[in-house]
């Protein structure tokens, strides 16, 4: 039978997992920003579509209706920016109220426990009782 093994708790997890998908999406912004919804490659489509004929749109109002198509792009890239600071501000202040989840890879002597959890290891401080 397996065993349980779950070192880091559910808030640690909802943090990390919520970091790595807010880079995801960031990513994907800059990646369709600089690809598919590139603003003269945009231009070009609007300028020779077929369903377009009918009207006569200049490269330079194609070029205007581009910029404003990635405009609500770059607005949900700033707010995924923001929730990404959010999210490691969080991560920093969890970490530093709970305790490290791992063992460090420089220590040799085994850190100060500060609760029963298995493998976390504690932040010392000058008036902690773990200083030796």
């Amino acid at each position: 039978m397996l065993e349980d093994r779950r070192y880091f708790t559910l808030i640690h997890r909802v943090i990390h997992w919520g970091i790595a998908l807010t880079m995801l999406f960031i990513l994907l912004t800059v990646l369709l920003r600089m690809g598919w919804m590139e603003k003269n490659g945009m231009a070009e489509v609007l300028t020779t579509s077929p369903q377009l004929e009918a009207y006569d749109i200049s490269q330079e109002d194609a070029v205007k209706a581009a910029k404003s198509i990635r405009g609500n792009m770059f607005q949900w890239h700033l707010y995924a920016g923001y929730l990404m600071g959010v999210l490691l501000m969080a991560r920093l202040a969890y970490t530093y109220s709970q305790g490290i989840f791992y063992k460090g890879p420089f220590n040799r002597k085994p850190a100060c426990v500060k609760s029963s959890r298995p493998g976390c290891i504690s932040y010392s401080t000058p008036a902690s009782p773990c200083r030796s």
